[in-house]
């Protein structure tokens, strides 16, 4: 999905949700405002990202671009935008472009224990089961510590298994009903302010903004502290 006149930043641009997809090539303006490119591609699909920065120049040409892996074939995908110089960015135009830098598309994938209230119940099973008597009738403390760790060790290995996560996949389980809508709303009256010179309602804006920040992060302070009690 390629977008010409986003007129966002690049952090707004790197939090934008959008369902089933995700960023994989942007143009942000730092020196004026408005405008930009990017590309959106769907969850399911690898890519690349095509480094472009170098050959866009602001109120000019703004592009970027991404290589899709779809087998047996390569695509290349380009978002352009051209601003008005005599040039119309409703027709095609021939641009090309040598020495593009390739950035391989990174999997984020972190290993982490599966902890659920089964393998904790399985955990304090086995410790129960187990004949700590050759721990309590060695004289060496050293030794005895080392076979206490030993035993705790294997049965808490054996207990939580390590597992591979997708880190982009992780679901954030404290985001209730309630802060999704006001997310939501956050985004509409962003959309409304962007374009509106009214300080009423830019001050509006920043104060919804930072109060939802303040539940959000009310929200999730209670979310774990329930989670670490259980």
């Amino acid at each position: 999905m390629c977008l010409t006149e986003h007129h966002l930043k690049d952090y707004e641009i790197d939090n934008l949700p959008i369902d089933h997809f995700k960023l994989g090539s942007k143009f942000c303006r730092h020196e004026f405002k408005n405008e930009g490119v990017c590309i959106f591609i769907h969850e399911d699909l690898d890519f690349f990202s095509i480094s472009l920065d170098k050959y866009c120049k602001e109120k000019n040409i703004e592009v970027c671009a991404v290589r899709l892996k779809i087998t047996p074939i390569q695509l290349i995908i380009l978002a352009i935008y051209r601003s008005s110089s005599g040039l119309s960015d409703h027709e095609a135009q021939i641009t090309i472009i040598e020495n593009i830098v390739l950035t391989k598309q990174i999997n984020n994938i972190i290993t982490q224990r599966d902890i659920n209230d089964q393998s904790i119940l399985e955990f304090q099973l086995l410790l129960s089961h187990e004949n700590w008597e050759e721990i309590f009738t060695e004289d060496d403390a050293n030794i005895s510590f080392n076979k206490f760790l030993n035993i705790y060790l294997r049965i808490f290995h054996s207990c939580f298994i390590k597992k591979c996560t997708d880190c982009n996949t992780i679901s954030k389980p404290w985001i209730i009903k309630g802060i999704k809508t006001s997310c939501n709303r956050k985004r509409e009256l962003y959309l409304k302010v962007r374009d509106n010179n009214e300080m009423e309602h830019k001050l509006y804006y920043k104060h919804y903004c930072k109060m939802l920040s303040k539940v959000i992060k009310e929200v999730k302070k209670l979310y774990y502290k329930e989670v670490i009690t259980k």
